[in-house]
């Protein structure tokens, strides 16, 4: 008997553990065709596994209810957090361009900034990582403090517009009219409020599931049809590559899809 998650869990594991298995034979052999003066003229074998259908028979044969993991409810709350950080700096960068409408002398470097994606990413990357850090000063007892996150991030995102505007060829008054035409449309309270409720509910579950099967041929050959379960499952590798990333004087290297 073991538990699903396990299973499929361990199917995936060895769909990848497949592709690093044929990737290091593609290495080793990539030598040979290097030193043949034939064999260099043809491009190294390499396999890609681009999909895999697993159709998985089994039985249920338990179903046991456990107290809710940290786990779980940290990972629900990480979801809630990766959306409103991106929420909160797409509505950001969206708003400046929206009311800079009225502004024709900014700079090309400041126009530039604000078209591109890259500052959008950084400040995405920024807000979470704060949500990230003070979890545990935010939420208590499943409570979400917005007003604290709120006054935080308010602080946050001035520094972000001061840098994008520094110059951009404003007046401190254009600059400070704009300033409060972006957090007036932007409206970061209402935003965090938005998500008080989905936290809450992470952390009211009483509690999770454990699903139990039997996968071997004697127990499913032992079993009517009727009682046999199955779950089919398409699955695919996805390819991952390093590279250096720059913000703000500091340098590290992240993964990101080829």
């Amino acid at each position: 008997m073991a538990e699903l998650h396990h299973i499929l869990g361990s199917i995936f594991r060895d769909i990848a553990q497949a592709r690093v298995t044929s990737d290091l034979y593609s290495r080793n052999i990539s030598k040979y065709y290097e030193q043949d003066p034939l064999l260099r003229r043809f491009p190294t074998p390499r396999t890609d596994v681009e999909e895999v259908e697993v159709d998985l028979k089994f039985v249920l044969s338990g179903l046991e209810q456990t107290a809710t993991q940290d786990e779980g409810r940290e990972t629900s709350t990480a979801t809630v957090f990766t959306k409103i950080a991106k929420d909160i700096s797409e509505g950001f960068f969206d708003s400046i361009i929206e009311m800079a409408k009225e502004h024709a002398n900014f700079s090309p470097d400041t126009a530039k900034k604000l078209k591109g994606f890259e500052h959008r990413i950084y400040l995405s990357q920024d807000l979470l990582l704060y949500f990230q850090r003070q979890r545990s000063h935010l939420i208590k007892e499943g409570k979400f403090d917005y007003k604290q996150a709120r006054d935080s991030i308010n602080q946050l995102l001035k520094r972000s517009l001061n840098e994008l505007l520094g110059d951009s060829g404003l007046t401190n008054k254009q600059q400070s009219d704009l300033e409060k035409k972006v957090f007036k449309a932007l409206n970061v309270e209402s935003q965090l409020e938005s998500i008080r409720k989905p936290i809450q509910e992470a952390y009211k579950g009483d509690g999770d599931f454990q699903v139990a099967v039997e996968v071997t041929v004697d127990k499913l050959a032992e079993t009517p049809d009727s009682a046999i379960s199955s779950i089919k499952v398409k699955a695919r590798v996805r390819n991952y590559v390093w590279s250096k990333v720059e913000h703000e004087g500091k340098t590290w290297r992240a993964l990101n899809p080829e």
